[in-house]
């Protein structure tokens, strides 16, 4: 009793923090394994892929299957984990949301991401005959702004935050449900992101170009006048993800408070 009321009363402590990872290291411990070794392995396969037309498909649906992984990555918490086991463990809840929090929103996307990046930078480095990918790279540069780096950002954590939503509250079939509202999480975005694309080329005029001049849909400029007419709508629908994001995590947070965790 006397242990109860200290850790309900004292101070936010890291060393009880790290106790709850302790207790969730034996469920991550494949998944900070395996998720850098995936994602160097996508970084390579698809610097080569970008080489040819053809093989880029592909290494598109090898780079979402990285961005899935990232979305699905909370249903690791359900791995051997007891909720009457969470719920007596000897820290607060603040205690709990934090590590699960900081692990969601800052170690994964790092096991996720860091590693492609660092593969594509080597090999950038040592082989520079890779002339698609370079095009490619060129277009990026020229249409990418601060604004389009925050919408990607947000975009990506709103799959992520749903699915730790689920997680958290769920009782039973966390990994499946958890699983199945990202993908849900991530349609609606799609079929919204894709309804402003399309009002927003036709009333830019760009679709009239298009009908007009269809050879002007194969420059890089056309790539950037889309782009540029769809920066405000865009902005826009980036912060009401945010703000959804913002909402996931507090209403997470708040299941610790609320369950006792």
């Amino acid at each position: 009793m006397n242990s109860t009321a200290t850790i309900n009363t004292d101070n936010f402590s890291w060393e009880r923090t790290m106790m709850v990872a302790r207790y969730y290291y034996p469920a991550l411990r494949l998944q900070l394994m395996l998720y850098p070794a995936v994602s160097a392995a996508v970084g390579i396969v698809t610097f080569f892929m970008f080489n040819s037309p053809i093989w880029t498909i592909f290494g598109g649906l090898l780079t979402f299957v990285l961005q899935l992984m990232l979305y699905i990555a909370p249903i690791a918490f359900t791995i051997r984990s007891n909720r009457a086991i969470e719920t007596m463990l000897p820290a607060k809840w603040q205690e709990k949301a934090t590590f699960i929090l900081l692990y969601t929103f800052i170690v994964i996307p790092i096991l996720v991401y860091v590693p492609k990046y660092l593969c594509h930078t080597l090999l950038s480095t040592f082989i520079t005959g890779n002339s698609l990918m370079l095009e490619i790279n060129k277009i990026s540069n020229e249409i990418s702004s601060f604004y389009t780096y925050f919408i990607n950002i947000v975009q990506e954590l709103v799959p992520l935050a749903t699915c730790l939503f689920v997680v958290v509250w769920r009782n039973s079939n966390r990994a499946l449900l958890g699983s199945v509202w990202a993908i849900v999480s991530l349609v609606v975005m799609a079929i919204i992101g894709g309804i402003i694309g399309f009002f927003m080329v036709f009333r830019s005029g760009v679709a009239n170009d298009i009908l007009m001049h269809p050879e002007m849909a194969e420059t890089p400029n056309f790539a950037i006048r889309i782009a540029d007419s769809l920066y405000p709508y865009m902005l826009v629908f980036g912060l009401v993800c945010l703000i959804y994001v913002g909402l996931m995590i507090y209403f997470t947070a708040r299941r610790f408070k609320t369950a006792q965790f």
